[in-house]
C-alpha cells in the first residue's frame, strides 16, 4: 500500500503553518491554572541553589577559594 504525500489527514506534517497551528492547540491544554505563590517561591529557590553551587564549582576549579 502506497502513501500519498498529499493526504488531508497528514496534512500536520506536511505544511509548516499546519504544524504550527496544531502545536499551538496541543499546547493551549498544558496550563490550566497559575502556579502558586509557594510552587513559585520553592521554584526560584531551587534556581537560586543551582546557581550558587555552579558558583562554587566554577570558583573551586579556578583556585580562587
Amino acid at each position: 500500500m502506497q502513501r500519498n504525500t498529499f493526504d488531508r489527514s497528514e496534512t500536520v506534517w506536511n505544511w509548516p503553518a499546519e504544524a504550527l497551528r496544531a502545536a499551538e492547540f496541543d499546547g493551549a491544554d498544558e496550563v490550566d491554572r497559575w502556579p502558586t505563590a509557594g510552587e513559585l517561591f520553592f521554584e526560584a529557590g531551587i534556581v537560586l541553589a543551582v546557581a550558587l553551587g555552579a558558583g562554587v564549582i566554577v570558583e573551586l576549579v579556578m583556585g580562587g577559594a
